[in-house]
């Protein structure tokens, strides 16, 4: 088989995109994925490889230098290298150069308009993607907002579409026959996530619950906040595995992210398919992706950041209501959204390079 190479600046255990493109890929290439962590280490998981690289560097510039021979080093055997996010772009356009490797950039976001960039960051990534982007033998990126936006700015002919759906899950929708109103949220516990505005929303309507689901920095502060509140609960994260099944069981899910950079803008969130294929319907503020799949399907409702108008939406909801919104959410709908579906796309693309 082929070898290729998967790269990526992170530990690779939580990030969901990375493992299931390394997973689809090992069924037709010798398949090594690189990230980031603290200790050395080789091991096999689902018949890929995985080299986590220790870095000895405490300097960021030198880590990344570090970094960079090292992959270099690993990866220049390989006929194609997977480059995920702007900062492993350098790297494989060198392995493309000094190795002839074939360069696939997996922008997983919109790099040069991403949330806390400063202007001139900003400016530095738009640069580094406009010089290397020509280089690239198969863009790919996470959906359509983000894919005209590359094309117009960045006069990019192809760029291929791979939406972040899980894998799909059989089961079956939880039906409310109780009249109390149970929602979820699931995800990073962290600054633009709408969290901040839900737990005051839900402190301030204690009728309905409220149940938090994950991790991440706003995690201590949110707990110690809500811990007087019967109605709001912080819970561990869940396995990958385990999210459809645990999503089933509440009314409506949060799918919120604040406008407050245009890749936000323009996001599609895993967790928004998470729900989908838990057969739960999904509150979402008015982001262009989330609406379009909202309103074409009928399977929740968007709502402003107000408090006022998001206590008329959920006021406006019943058990029948919520339960209708369920039952669209069958097995055909859940099979669309699976990435058992794209992967047909994935192995057409890589066939062709």
């Amino acid at each position: 088989m082929e070898k290729l190479g998967v790269l990526v600046t992170n530990d690779i255990k939580n990030d969901s995109r990375v493992k299931k493109f390394s997973e689809t890929l090992s069924r037709n290439f010798d398949v090594k994925t690189i990230g980031i962590d603290k200790k050395k280490g080789l091991y096999s998981n689902n018949n890929h490889k995985v080299v986590l690289i220790s870095l000895r560097s405490s300097n960021k510039i030198f880590k990344y230098i570090e970094f960079a021979f090292k992959s270099i080093k690993e990866l220049k055997e390989c006929k194609i290298v997977h480059c995920n996010d702007i900062d492993t772009l350098p790297i494989g356009i060198v392995l493309k150069f000094m190795y002839s490797v074939k360069l696939v950039y997996d922008a997983h976001e919109l790099e040069s308009k991403k949330n806390g960039m400063s202007s001139f960051m900003s400016y530095s990534n738009y640069l580094i993607e406009k010089l290397l982007i020509r280089y690239v033998d198969l863009f790919i990126t996470v959906n359509k907002s983000i894919s005209i936006y590359y094309k117009q700015n960045f006069k990019i002919k192809d760029c291929a579409v791979i939406p972040n759906y899980p894998f799909y899950f059989e089961t079956k929708p939880n039906f409310n026959d109780s009249g109390t109103l149970n929602f979820l949220y699931l995800g990073g516990i962290s600054k633009g996530r709408g969290l901040e505005f839900l737990v005051n929303f839900f402190i301030e309507n204690s009728k309905y619950n409220f149940d938090i689901i994950g991790y991440g920095q706003l995690e201590k502060i949110i707990s110690e906040k809500t811990q007087k509140y019967h109605n709001i609960r912080v819970l561990d994260p869940v396995a990958m595995i385990d999210i459809p099944l645990v999503a089933s069981k509440y009314d409506m899910g949060f799918c919120i992210i604040e406008k407050t950079c245009l890749s936000y803008e323009l996001s599609l969130p895993n967790k928004f398919f998470e729900y989908i294929m838990g057969c739960l319907p999904v509150i979402s503020n008015d982001l262009i992706e989330t609406s379009k799949i909202i309103e074409k399907h009928n399977i929740g409702k968007i709502t402003k950041l107000s408090s006022n108008h998001l206590l008329n939406i959920i006021n406006d909801l019943s058990s029948v209501k919520i339960n209708d919104m369920k039952k669209r959410i069958n097995s055909e709908m859940r099979k669309k959204y699976s990435w058992e579906i794209i992967e047909k796309k994935i192995y057409s693309l890589y066939d062709k390079l």
